[in-house]
């Protein structure tokens, strides 16, 4: 499992706003939302994958607290740590892909690292090349 809550970022062009397509489980269903960069809540969590847009460089947060963005309003469900990777394809980064987790005792590890980061370029040659 590499995150309870996850979310793939299209850049946008200079003067645009960002997307994002969430995706989390709810009550034994996939739970599916879109956020615009003028939506999106400003916490740590935004700050941090704004610094991923503009510089294209990942980001681990690990002590994270911050609510479920535009999830059920539970005060106990929050994300706890989370992973930013930049999606880059032909030295440009497209966008973002963000794995967060609501467990404060699971971070991810080194294998679950590699593993984003092989489906953040997978991802990007995807964005990279549309059908």
């Amino acid at each position: 499992e590499l995150g309870d809550v996850a979310a793939v970022t299209q850049a946008a062009d200079a003067g645009h706003d960002w997307r994002s397509e969430l995706a989390w489980a709810e009550d034994g269903e996939v739970v599916f939302r879109t956020v615009t960069d003028d939506r999106a809540p400003r916490d740590a969590l935004r700050a941090a994958h704004d610094r991923v847009l503009a510089s294209g460089s990942p980001e681990i947060l690990a002590n994270l607290d911050v609510p479920l963005p535009f999830g059920p309003a539970d005060p106990g469900r929050r994300l706890r740590s989370a992973l930013i990777l930049p999606l880059q394809a032909r030295g440009r980064t497209l966008g973002a892909l963000t794995l967060a987790r609501v467990s404060p005792d699971r971070r991810p590890d080194l294998g679950e690292r590699a593993l984003a980061a092989d489906l953040a370029g997978r991802a990007a040659i995807a964005l990279d090349n549309p059908l």
